[in-house]
Formats: structure tokens, sequence, C-alpha cells
């Protein structure tokens, strides 16, 4: 993570895009690539969902590579067609957009992944949000905790529900969806995590 400026740091961000990027290309353009993929990621398939370069997306691809990850990237090049909107409609409109194509992406990645398995084999996916997720541990360290939920599948968690800072437009805009995701019941709580996070999940 480079520190100085601004127009300095982006020329780092930018480097690390393009790793992301050929990475993205590979999945759909290489011969064999599904077979490669699954060698290189050795049972941890990291893939994420991002439209367009920014420094949270570099920062978290950094991350990944840093601690021996093979980033995916799906979406790439492809915009939320209702832009930057400043009304409550618009932002939500662009939300739905952007879920609902990180939804469809991710799923089809799924599928396609579970069809070039080899039989008997298994692979581990962690499908993980591009722009605000940074990694802590490596691999074997993960699967680890993975394996210890005991589950074939497990979400992330937190203890607020995130909708913008207070009295900013965004939670003016958008606090009225806290109503919407109420917390989890108190027996599938753990650490005061008491709502659900498709930021991640595994």
């Amino acid at each position: 993570y480079h520190a100085g400026p601004r127009a300095q740091s982006m020329s780092a961000w930018s480097s690390l895009a393009r790793v992301a990027s050929a990475w993205a290309l590979l999945v759909t353009t290489a011969a064999g690539s599904w077979q490669e993929l699954l060698a290189s990621s050795r049972d941890l398939l990291t893939v994420t969902y991002a439209t367009q370069p920014s420094e949270g997306f570099c920062l978290s691809t950094f991350t990944g590579l840093y601690h021996g990850l093979q980033p995916v990237v799906l979406g790439l090049g492809r915009f939320a067609t209702h832009g930057q909107a400043a009304t409550r409609d618009g932002q939500l409109l662009r939300w739905v957009d952007v879920i609902t194509h990180k939804m469809k992406e991710a799923a089809a990645f799924a599928k396609r992944l579970a069809a070039e398995i080899e039989p008997g084999k298994s692979a581990t996916m962690l499908f993980h949000d591009g722009n605000d997720v940074v990694f802590l541990q490596n691999r074997s360290r993960f699967l680890k905790s993975f394996e210890d939920a005991n589950s074939s599948i497990v979400f992330a968690a937190e203890r607020s529900f995130w909708v913008g800072w207070d009295n900013s437009k965004e939670y003016r805009n958008l606090a009225f969806l806290k109503a919407l995701f109420p917390e989890l019941s108190p027996d599938l709580q753990a650490n005061g995590l008491r709502y659900l996070n498709s930021g991640a999940y595994v």
C-alpha cells in the first residue's frame, strides 16, 4: 500500500488492476483455463465482482495476492445502468442493479466451476465484495477456519447495519432499508455479529 500523493499512488493501483483484469480474462479466453485455475488455486478460489478498478478494489486484490491467493474478477467493464443518481430512488435502483448483476455472475461462475471439477474432487470458493474487503490471513488458515465451522456454506456477518455515516446523504436516502433486514435471532449471533452480510460467503 503506497501512502504517498494520490496521483503517485494511483499508478500502483493501476498496476494491480491490470493483474486482476488479466485473471478475469483468463477465465473466459484461455484454452484449458478452468483446469489451470483450479490447479493454481490449490483448493481455495477467491472470486469477486467489480465493474471498474478503484483504490478499494486494488487494495483488496493486493492483499489477496500478498497472501498467496489468485483473485478471479467478474464484471469488469460492466457499469450499473442508473449511474450515480443522487435521489433515493436512483440510488436504490443502482444498488439493486449492482447486487443483481453480482449475484447472477457469481451463480453462473459457481455452476460452471462445479461442472468443470473432476469426479471425486471438490473446491472451496470464497466470494467477496470487490471494493471493501482485505485479506488478513493465508489460504491454509482460512481453510482451517472454514473446516472448523463444519458447514457447507458460511456467510459473513457484522455488528452494525451500514447505510452510510449518520446524517450523510447516503444515510438519509437509504436508511429505510434497515427495516427490510432484521437482526439475526439471538441464538444465531456470535460475538455481537447481528446482521448477515453478503459481502463475503464461502
